[in-house]
C-alpha cells in the first residue's frame, strides 16, 4: 500500500511526503522580510507552536541562522513556545514589551501565534513600530492583516498541495518514481527536488510558498 504524506519531511516507512518548500529556504524568507521592515537592525523575537515540532523548528532556526549571517545588527531576543494557545502567545508577548519596550519585530511558525502577537501589536498602539511577520492565512487573520498589525502572511495553498500530493500517488500506482526537476502539474510543484530522508522516505519538494499583506490580501488566490 504506497504512503504519500504531506509536511512529514522527517516520516518513516512511507513512499513519498510532499513537501509545499524546502523548510529552511522559507524560514530565511521570512527573515529576509522582517529584516527589510526593520532597517536591518534592532530587537526581535521568535515564537513557535512547539519546541517539538519539527517543521515549526525549522523555520525558525534557519530564519536565526539566516540574520546570523546576514544581519548582524540585528538580535534575537529569544524563541518562545505558546503549546498552540493564542492566549500563552498573546501574555508573553505583552510581559516582554514591558520589560523591552526596545523590541521592533517578530517572528512566527504557528499561525496562531501571529494572530496573537498582532493583536498585541494593535493593542499597544504600535502598529507602525513592530513589525509581524510568520505563517497564518487570510480567513484567519484578515482583519490584523487590513490594518497592518500583521504585515506579511506566509502560507501554502493546501489545494495544491493536496493535489500534488494525488498526483505523486498517481504517479506510484503506475509504477513511476518522483525524481528531481519533474514537473507535477500543479502551480508550485514544476521542478520538483527530491531528496530520501534517513528512514528511506522520499521527499518532494515544491516551491510553493506565498506571501500576502494589506496589498494584496484581497486576491482570489489566498480565499482558503
Amino acid at each position: 500500500i504506497p504512503v504519500v504524506l504531506h509536511e512529514a519531511p522527517f516520516a518513516k516507512n512511507a513512499t513519498y511526503d510532499v513537501e509545499a518548500f524546502d523548510n529552511c529556504a522559507y524560514g530565511a524568507e521570512m527573515m529576509d522580510e522582517l529584516a527589510a521592515r526593520m532597517g536591518e537592525k534592532g530587537v526581535y523575537v521568535s515564537f513557535t507552536g512547539s519546541l517539538t515540532n519539527d517543521t515549526h523548528m525549522a523555520w525558525q532556526n534557519c530564519a536565526y541562522d539566516r540574520q546570523l549571517e546576514a544581519y548582524p545588527d540585528m538580535e534575537r531576543l529569544g524563541l518562545y513556545e505558546s503549546k498552540e494557545d493564542q492566549e500563552i502567545s498573546y501574555q508573553i508577548f505583552k510581559d516582554l514589551l514591558k520589560t523591552n519596550p526596545e523590541i521592533k519585530g517578530m517572528t512566527g511558525s504557528s499561525a496562531g501565534d501571529v494572530v496573537a502577537i498582532g493583536r498585541a501589536v494593535r493593542e499597544a498602539g504600535l502598529t507602525d513600530d513592530i513589525y509581524v511577520v510568520g505563517t497564518t492565512i487570510v480567513s484567519y487573520a484578515g482583519e490584523l492583516i487590513a490594518t497592518d498589525d500583521i504585515d506579511i502572511g506566509m502560507a501554502w495553498d493546501p489545494g495544491r498541495a493536496g493535489k500534488a500530493m494525488c498526483v505523486v500517488l498517481e504517479k506510484v500506482l503506475k509504477g513511476e518514481e518522483i525524481v528531481t526537476g519533474d514537473d507535477l502539474g500543479v502551480a508550485g510543484y514544476e521542478n520538483v527536488s527530491v531528496v530520501e530522508n534517513e528512514y528511506g522516505t522520499k521527499v518532494v519538494y515544491g516551491s510553493a510558498w506565498i506571501e500576502f499583506n494589506s496589498a494584496t490580501m484581497n486576491d482570489p488566490a489566498y480565499n482558503f
